[in-house]
């Protein structure tokens, strides 16, 4: 089970209490628990919510809000990469290998 902090941050993230088909938190704690990550988890919220709902009628045409969606799940996908670039490197910190040439220098 996810921690009630981490859940609460990926509704804050993606706009989940104003969105059109919100999120239970059962189904974000799973989320969650499935992928270790709150930026992870709302980069896929973020694309769950990209859809192109643009309206014209007549003369009247009304935008959808897709590109807001994909950059903030651009914005997520960034963060989840350097989440992983610093896991990786305190992975492979730390390590007693020394190596030296054969010629010396």
């Amino acid at each position: 089970m996810a921690k009630e902090a981490d859940i609460e941050l990926v509704k804050i993230n993606t706009d989940n209490v104003n969105s059109v088909n919100p999120l239970t938190d059962e189904q974000i704690s799973a989320l969650l628990d499935q992928h270790k990550s709150v930026a992870y988890v709302s980069y896929k919220i973020c694309l769950l919510n990209t859809r192109n709902d643009a309206v014209t009628l007549g003369p009247i045409k009304l935008q959808g809000d897709a590109d807001y969606w994909k950059s903030m799940a651009q914005l997520f996908y960034d963060e989840y990469k350097r989440e992983q670039e610093e896991a990786e490197f305190k992975a492979s910190a730390g390590s007693t290998i020394l190596m030296r040439r054969a010629d010396g220098t």
